[in-house]
């Protein structure tokens, strides 16, 4: 029987047969213009919301890769993304001319589908499937370079454009002529992968054999990420022999090739076993046959079903399983006409999967996706095999990789560790071993690795017997050498399970939070985690509940009144003593109801505690879940849990359309009045499952073959009885950590009303394998969702250094971080002293600190342009003295749309004139990878500290904020906390900043450094060097500013608090000349004993204006021994009364100015006034004495040139000669009464003749 496989497999290296793929791409192509919904309605799919479902329980232990047809439409709005790290979209069907696509209409659904969004945010990767079929097509495509580039160049610009993850190529009929062009094709499309889109990923699709030796395992190994084995099609439509089409064993019937063997062939051939992808079919081939036996010759090509068609016809023809291939099939006959399908159900792919995790390649893969729909059983085998959640039976048998009716195969070497979940021993007996004696050998270790203590090693018919794993562990590794094979062994095991319950624990909060925040747990079981769950609760102020359209309950039933959103139905319902009571026992069917969002995206956990009591004789009581209409009398669709007291048994009822059935399930419990029950009930969507513990101890287990998926509801209801009901809980299903979303429509609503007050509460339950829980965890944190507040007044004038106060305040979690930018006017800008920690840049006049080291860089409109899209790492700096404590400001937009586009900035560089700025940190975003990184280099090397998604947008404004503090490091991103990380060595200082771009075109609109301070009090600077390094060029405009901003605990900003700074420390200059006298011009003598008067030329002041002048009197210059300084506000002339003036003494006006500021100008003073008593009056005369009174004195000749001749009164006993600035040039004492004064000497000018006590006589010398 063997030669049906063998005959028809050795033919293929002369006729190449078409694959699934190239069957079924061929066969949509004529529709492939339809769109996505049109496809949901040829394949009767009811599309379903985008929803995220990676908030399983469970997380993948090995890589889960599936194809997704442009044909399935939107059926990926119904994957379990959890069980999918990898989905590839398919295809971008290449033109084997031109390299481009050849499928336009597919390519636009590639561009506008949400499977790409929809998987990113589920947190598996996308790739796009390039797909070429046939060796014509393939010669002439690899042997064209311009079809290759652009085809590579194509390629990356989808991905790009989607921010998919990586390119699948999947060519197929490859010529081993192309072996080496395509090795150079899949090398040149990573080269340019890791130059354009680094990190992106590369896979290949392989046939099941390599019958032409096209493909070079080793290099193809070494240049992809994954090797997806395309394990079906051993049986492809148009074979002669009806079979399975991945079968796993070969066995008596089935020639020599299965994908046992294929991984076996791929890793001897030098495929890594990490890399390495089997691919299972979701598919089936009927063929027309000559007979019901098995093998039977075809009689016609076979016509292709999905697991679905297939599982659906199996119903009616049988479920028919084949032992030497492990695969099912089933056949009937029709109009005379013999069929048998074959294809693989979660039975026979849980063969394959077991053989996949004995070897220890990477994963598993399937064509295709959406195939099993709307059944699910296929989710659940990936789950059980692949999951941290997979159990491995206590009892089991276990065989080499030629199954229990075929051989093993030449060239195996594998290790595989036997650890059933929760054994505490384990022991595995050996009913049949034969091994070729000497050259194939069965090592066994008592433990978990080849590094175990060697139970033995065992060849020939030397069989191990039985062997025990004392701590519940056996490591097996087996080898064959490259000739004689065997039918290798047969073994069982059995083991001895650990009864202790899992524990759960919530790691550490912190004590406060403002934004959606990761809550992580720590799980752990020996025996196996089967369900982990998390509620999540809030404080409004005065209770705590739960947000119920999140699928979360949280009531404790406080008070005396029902929880706002419960409605009564029917029945009476009060709270009383923090429980809630219904006491009606006439009603049969109460109903208290309330909001509850349930899907089909998580399992869920229902937990209350529930007393029955009363008078009657059929008391029961329960819940509905899942409710559509908690308004009709049996909640229209709904799963009712119910408990019997009186007839002592649990009941479950699927309702459909407001009809109550018989109960689909029953199990008799010893339910006692007056006893509170602690009830957990789970349901799972997927599986249909419905699970009831009472007091923690497994009560009831019942499975739904069509499970509801959906229900807006959830209701309590009792029947002729006094019921109580208390601490009822509703969770979902978690993985090992879950994102509370923090705001008014988040799972954490409120607001702490207090500092000591937790207003978000975390519940986390687990139950094992066993179906044993463990002790809920709880945990709590604070909530801030108020920003602080921050103001800021600068009085005065500053003239020096000066302590200035900052107003700011939290009232919730309190100050983290404070800052402060103080500026000087230069010009029309502001700017920072940048010697002293702070930069100001707006780029509308860029000051002259900046240095360019790559790149193309400009300023314009007051931008700063880095133009050039081609260079991978652009420097432009900026020395700035950077200590413990800053935030930096910048703002930008990207602008290109191609390339490896990222742009970002470092901070505390050490030498920007390295590669990598010698020590720094740098802040990146990076567009293509839809991400921000923070990075630290070291002695400039580079090295990735965090990375985090974030959508980056081409044209979008981003201002990106950072605050480093001794360490800490956060990215804000427009107000939002993106990413954190703490250096446990921190960079103390650094010496610049530089910014950075990568293949970017970048606006940068502004740069600022700020300072950090440690209170709200900080020591400001003013003067040429200082922080205030400018005085304010008018009174009216400002020479400084200074700006603050602090940081609440959670994270949130306050506003920039601004204030002027007004700075003048120059006093104000002096009046250029002070006159004494009243003016116009100078007096030296004045007659009036009780007043001195002057006038000025007026001060000046450019910064802050003057304010008043001041003057003194003194008797020297610089003495204020007659009137000390006195204020006289901006007059330039005054005149002081009230003094005592001493004959003859002379005295001195002194005069200076004080500014706005309130700084004093330098004095100047007069040079004098000399207070003469009484001078002699002044007359005219012709020549000769005239007629007078004899006490008046009189002087002739007038105008004089030798003498003049002064008659004087009787009572003169001096006479002066002075001139007009009143100085004395003689003196007669004691003259006579007519006496003779000689000029000579004297120049020509005006003179005056004084004698004490009469007014002075002046008069000309000619």
């Amino acid at each position: 029987m063997r030669p049906f496989l063998l005959s028809g497999l050795l033919s293929l290296s002369l006729a190449q047969y078409a694959s699934i793929h190239q069957i079924e791409a061929e066969k949509y192509r004529a529709l492939q213009h339809l769109t996505e919904r049109q496809w949901d309605s040829v394949n009767g799919y009811v599309p379903q919301p985008n929803v995220l479902r990676s908030g399983g329980s469970c997380a993948l232990t090995k890589q889960v890769m599936g194809y997704h047809p442009y044909w399935a439409g939107t059926a990926f709005t119904s994957y379990q993304w959890d069980l999918l790290s990898t989905v590839v979209f398919f295809a971008y069907e290449v033109d084997p001319a031109t390299g481009s696509y050849s499928n336009p209409t597919v390519i636009n659904t590639w561009r506008t589908t949400s499977l790409v969004t929809t998987a990113k945010a589920n947190g598996t990767q996308v790739q796009l499937c390039a797909a070429l079929f046939g060796g014509t097509n393939l010669t002439n495509f690899l042997t064209n370079a311009t079809a290759r580039r652009r085809c590579i160049d194509s390629l990356i610009s989808l991905i790009a454009q989607r921010n998919a993850d990586g390119i699948n190529i999947d060519f197929e009929g490859l010529p081993g002529s192309q072996r080496n062009n395509f090795t150079n094709f899949m090398q040149q499309l990573r080269d340019t992968l890791n130059r354009r889109r680094p990190g992106a990923k590369l896979s290949v699709a392989l046939p099941a054999v390599d019958w032409s030796n096209a493909f070079d395992l080793p290099a193809l190994s070494n240049i992809c990420d994954q090797l997806f084995i395309m394990g079906y099609d051993f049986y492809w439509s148009t074979a002669p022999t009806a079979g399975p089409t991945g079968l796993l064993h070969v066995g008596q019937i089935w020639g020599s090739r299965c994908n046992s063997r294929t991984i076996i062939d791929y890793l001897a051939a030098g495929a890594a076993r990490s890399k390495l992808i089997l691919g299972v079919p979701y598919y089936g081939f009927r063929y027309p046959t000559t007979s019901y036996t098995v093998p039977s010759s075809t009689t016609g090509s076979g016509t292709s079903r999905t697991y679905a068609q297939a599982y659906s016809e199996a119903q009616t023809y049988g479920w028919n399983w084949d032992p030497h291939s492990r695969s099912r099939y089933f056949m009937y006959q029709s109009g005379g006409q013999w069929y048998q399908t074959w294809w693989h159900d979660s039975l026979s792919l849980a063969w394959i999967y077991r053989t996949v995790n004995m070897q220890g390649i990477g994963g598993v893969g399937m064509w295709a996706l959406s195939y099993d729909r709307p059944r699910t059983e296929l989710w659940g085998a990936l789950r059980d095999h692949f999951t941290d959640c997979a159990v491995i039976a206590c009892q089991d048998t276990f065989f080499d990789m030629g199954g229990t009716h075929g051989n093993y195969f030449n060239r195996e070497n594998w290790t595989w560790t036997l650890a059933p979940t929760g054994a505490s021993q384990v022991q595995v007996t050996f009913h049949d071993f034969r091994l070729e004696n000497g050259y194939d050998t069965l090592y066994i270790y008592n433990g978990p690795s080849t590094a175990s203590p060697l139970i033995g090693a065992y060849t020939g018919t030397n069989s191990p017997g039985t062997v025990i794993g004392t701590t519940g562990v056996l490591t097996f590794r087996f080898k064959s050498d490259n000739a004689t094979n065997d039918r290798g062994w047969l073994a069982t095991w059995n083991c001895s399970i650990s009864q202790q319950p899992p524990t759960t624990a919530i790691q550490d909060l912190q004590t406060w939070y403002g934004r959606d925040f990761l809550v992580s747990f720590r799980d752990t079981d020996d025996v196996g985690i089967a369900g982990r769950y998390v509620c999540v609760a809030d404080y409004d102020g005065s209770r705590w509940s739960a947000n119920t359209a999140l699928g979360f309950a949280y009531e404790d039933f406080p008070g005396s009144t029902l929880p706002p959103g419960w409605t009564v139905g029917s029945g009476s319902w009060s709270i009383s003593s923090g429980a809630l009571f219904q006491t009606d026992e006439s009603n049969s069917n109460t109903n208290l109801y309330f909001p509850l969002s349930q899907d089909n995206t998580t399992e869920w956990l229902y937990h209350w505690q529930m007393r029955l009591s009363g008078s009657g004789t059929n008391r029961r009581a329960g819940l509905h879940i899942f409710a559509s209409d908690p308004t009709q009398s049996q909640r229209g669709d709904s799963y009712l849990l119910w408990f019997r007291l009186d007839n002592q048994r649990i009941e479950i009822y699927r309702i459909t359309g407001n009809v109550l059935p018989s109960p689909q399930y029953q199990q008799p419990y010893p339910f006692a009045a007056n006893v509170w029950y602690d009830i957990k009930a789970t349901y799972n969507p997927t599986t249909g499952e419905i699970r009831i513990w009472i007091d923690n101890q497994l009560a009831a287990s019942w499975t739904d073959a069509t499970p509801l998926q959906s229900g807006g509801y959830l209701s309590l209801r009792t029947g002729n009885a006094n019921v109580g009901y208390d601490n009822i809980r509703v969770y979902r299903s978690r993985g090992a950590s879950f994102l509370v979303q923090v705001g008014s429509a988040g799972h954490a609503r409120y607001e702490s009303p207090s500092p000591a007050q937790a207003a978000v509460r975390i519940l986390s339950q687990v139950r094992d394998v066993q179906n044993l829980w463990a002790t809920r965890a709880l945990a709590e944190a604070k909530i801030d969702l108020t920003p602080p507040d921050a103001t800021l007044a600068v009085s005065g004038w500053k003239t020096q250094d000066f302590t200035q106060s900052f107003q700011e305040s939290d009232a919730l979690s309190g100050l983290a971080q404070r800052f402060f930018l103080p500026l000087y006017r230069d010009g029309a800008v502001w700017r920072g002293q940048s010697t002293q920690g702070f930069l100001y840049e707006s780029f509308d006049s860029p000051s002259g600190g900046w240095q360019a080291g790559t790149g193309s860089w400009s300023s314009t409109g007051g931008y700063l342009i880095q133009s050039d899209a081609t260079n991978t790492n652009t420097a432009y700096h900026h020395p700035v003295t950077q200590s413990t404590k800053h935030l930096y400001r910048i703002k930008a937009r990207l602008t290109n749309t191609t390339g490896n586009r990222r742009w970002g900035f470092h901070i505390l560089a050490s030498d920007p004139a390295q590669s990598q700025r010698g020590d720094s940190y740098l802040i990146w975003l990076r567009y293509d990878n839809q991400d921000i990184q923070i990075y630290e280099t070291i002695s400039n090397t580079l090295y990735t500290r965090r990375t985090v998604p974030y959508p980056l947008a081409t044209g979008t404004d981003y201002l990106v904020e950072v605050v480093y503090d001794e360490g800490y490091i956060g990215v804000w991103i427009n107000d939002a906390l993106i990413a954190e990380w703490v250096d446990e060595t921190p960079l103390m200082g650094g010496s610049h900043i530089s910014l950075r771009t990568n293949q970017a075109q970048v606006e940068w609109d502004f740069v600022e450094v700020w300072g950090g301070r440690d209170n709200n009090q900080v020591l400001l600077t003013v003067g040429p060097s200082a922080y205030f390094a400018e005085q304010n060029p008018a009174p009216s405009t400002a020479g400084g500013r200074l700006m603050s901003r602090v940081v609440d605990a959670v994270g949130f900003f306050s506003p920039i608090a601004t204030a002027d700074v007004n700075v003048d420390w120059t006093p104000p200059t002096a009046p250029a000349t002070v006159y004494d006298g009243t003016g116009p011009g100078d007096e030296n003598v004045t007659h009036t004993g009780t007043e001195l008067s002057a006038h000025w030329e007026p001060a000046s002041d450019p910064h802050s204006g003057l304010l008043e002048y001041e003057y003194a009197i003194g008797t020297a210059p610089g003495t204020t021994d007659v009137v000390g300084w006195t204020p006289v506000g901006l007059v330039t002339s005054y005149t002081r009364t009230g003094l005592t003036l001493v004959d003859g003494q002379t005295y001195y006006f002194g005069v200076r100015a004080r500014n706005g500021a309130g700084l004093l100008g330098p004095a100047q003073w007069s040079n004098g006034i000399t207070y003469v008593a009484d001078p002699l009056t002044s007359s005219t005369d012709s020549g000769s004495f005239p007629t007078v009174e004899s006490h008046r004195p009189h002087l002739y000749p007038n105008p004089a040139s030798a003498y003049v001749v002064i008659a004087l009164p009787d009572d003169a006993d001096a006479v002066y000669l002075i001139d007009t600035q009143g100085r004395i040039l003689q003196k007669l004492v004691a003259p006579d009464r007519t006496c003779r004064l000689s000029l000579e000497g004297l120049p020509a000018g005006v003179y005056r003749i004084w004698i004490p006590g009469y007014e002075a006589l002046p008069f000309v010398k000619l």
